[in-house]
This record gives C-alpha cells, structure tokens and sequence, in this order.
C-alpha cells in the first residue's frame, strides 16, 4: 500500500488489519501515516491511557511485548508503536513474531523502518498477517502535485506558477514544503488562493523571478539573454538539477496547452483543463504558439537528457546548462 492509499482504507468498512509496517526512506510520509492511522485507533481524549510508544534501537523487547499483551483501560483499544525497528537486533525483532501471527483483536501495532529486508522473518510475518505502506521519495515531477493537494488538506487553493516558485524555492524535502506551506498558511489567513506573490513574499524573491524570467525567454526564443541568465543562475548557487525539474514542468505545460489549442476555444477551458491560472494563460498560449509540437517534445526529451548527464558524468556544468538555454531557444535544424 502506498501512503496516499491510508485515507481510503481507513475509511471502508471492512475490518481492519491489526499490525502496520510503515517503511522507507521519506520520514515525512512516515510520520504523517503514523499520525492518521493513531488517529483513527485512538480516542483523542484517553489517548494517553493506551498508547506506548517505543524506539526499536533501545527498547526492551519484554516491555514491548508485555504492552501489546495488555488490555485497553476506559476504550475498545490499545495502540503500541516501535519506532525505528530495524534499528533492534535481528533476534529481538523475532520474539515479537508471535505477536504479529496471532495479534490481540484490543491491540493495534505500527512498526516503523527505513529500510528493511523483506525475506527476513519478521518482516515476512508482517507482510502474510499485516499492512505494509511504503515511503519513498517523491520525484520532482510528483512535488508539484503534493503541494497543491496539501493546500486542499487546509481548504484553500495555489495556482499554477505559486506551485512552481514554491518548489523551486525550496525543493523537494517534504518537510521543509511543509514548514513554508504552514508559513504561508498564516500569511494569507482568510485568503482561498495562495498566489505567486504570496510565495514570493513568504518564501524569497530572486530565485523565484530568475528562474521564472528564464522560462519567458525560453518561451521566447531569446538565446542569448537566456545563455546570460542561466549562467547567473548558476554562478548564485541555484542547483541545476532543481533548474532543470522546473523547465520540465514549464515544457509540460506548453505541450498541454499546445495540444488543447487544436481542439479548444475558449481561454477559460483552457487553463481549467491545462490547471493553469487563468491570468497567465494568454502569454502561456502565445509562448506554445511560437513552437511546433515535435519541438516541445524535443526539449522535454533533451531536458531529461542534462538530467541524466548532471547525475552521472563529469561534464562542466556551466558549460552543459549554458549549451541548454541556446538548444532550448533554437529550432530543430539549428541545434
């Protein structure tokens, strides 16, 4: 099960399954599951009478198992959470074997991992008699979409570019969208819709309008200017890879738009299908206008290329982001 799969699962009528791996390398997603499936076990007002928690690296297996032996006090059920228990000896996990392959109808346990290796017994007990939900890192590519479902979490709205800026500002750490979504949360109040401006005043400026005057002459075919400016962008620390994930949501759009402009009249329809705030759409529509569809697909092709070349060769990177911004410009027989 994948961590947006909780929800659904919580909520259906079947019965639920009574042991819980939570595991992988995004601590984030791990934490925010943890805390769903703690509140759909617990009653808020007893939670302290039948919660314990502990960390598998120092815990007393015989503690530990004594807690999922016990019996719920003032409430149907008790919840007994191991922290980190790969971090326990092999041997120690496998005492509580017994306890995962008859678990206790009052007791709901949530074990939490890094990493964990699946043939080992323990983990194989939970698999064949529990729930297991897995935590990897988001791509760049899914962010864009986690941050606008966060947003809906607390009943507002962020259009397209605010999403944009907000990940080029501060990347793809879960934890650290979280903390300037919270931030930007209270900075708009009563606000439904968080705009670019909002991120711009809440998170940073420059990077944000670099990057985005970049995409303006990209989108305008402006090599030169686009050759000086990315090297700016670079020489002031902004990491390209993060560059790089940004143009390919740009390109995406353009492509998007591009595709609706054969078969759509209406503005409006367009930026509602291509998720596209409607006060940018006119000089998106332009901007896809100036390119043939083959050559956007070229770009994104050849952005996903200088990806792979930035994390595996020791080309110059000045140098392959500058020869970026011209190839971008360029039309297919120039390159």
């Amino acid at each position: 099960m994948k961590p947006y799969d909780i929800h659904r699962y919580l909520q259906g009528k079947k019965e639920l399954s009574r042991v819980y791996l939570v595991y992988g390398e995004e601590t984030f997603l791990i934490d925010e599951t943890v805390a769903q499936l703690k509140a759909r076990f617990l009653d808020p007002k007893i939670t302290s009478l039948n919660l314990n928690a502990f960390s598998g690296k120092d815990a007393d297996i015989k503690r530990v198992a004594s807690s999922i032996g016990a019996a719920p006090m003032m409430g149907d059920h008790r919840l007994v959470i191991v922290g980190h228990i790969d971090q326990a000896k092999k041997s120690a996990r496998e005492k509580l074997i017994p306890y995962i392959t008859s678990p206790p109808k009052t007791v709901y346990q949530i074990y939490t991992a890094s990493k964990i290796n699946g043939r080992e017994k323990f983990y194989a007990a939970v698999k064949k008699n529990g729930m297991t939900v897995e935590c990897k890192p988001l791509y760049d590519n899914q962010v864009p979409r986690w941050i606008e479902s966060q947003f809906q979490k607390i009943g507002k709205k962020i259009d397209s570019r605010a999403i944009q800026q907000l990940h080029l500002s501060v990347g793809s750490q879960l934890y650290d969208l979280a903390n300037e979504i919270e931030k930007l949360d209270i900075y708009t109040q009563d606000k439904k819709v968080v705009t670019s401006d909002h991120v711009a005043f809440v998170v940073g400026k420059w990077r944000v309008n670099s990057v985005f005057d970049l995409q303006k002459m990209l989108g305008n075919r402006q090599a030169g200017e686009a050759m000086v400016l990315m090297r700016k962008i670079i020489e002031r620390g902004e990491p390209p890879v993060k560059i790089v994930s940004v143009l390919m949501y740009f390109y995406l759009g353009l492509i998007k738009v591009h595709t609706l402009l054969k078969h759509q009249t209406s503005r409006s329809d367009i930026a509602k299908k291509a998720r596209i705030n409607p006060y940018f759409i006119g000089e998106t529509m332009t901007r896809a206008k100036r390119f043939r569809r083959e050559e956007l697909e070229h770009n994104l092709s050849l952005l996903y290329q200088v990806d792979l070349a930035l994390k595996t060769s020791s080309v110059p990177v000045d140098a392959l982001m500058e020869r970026l911004a011209y190839q971008l410009c360029a039309k297919i027989g120039e390159r």
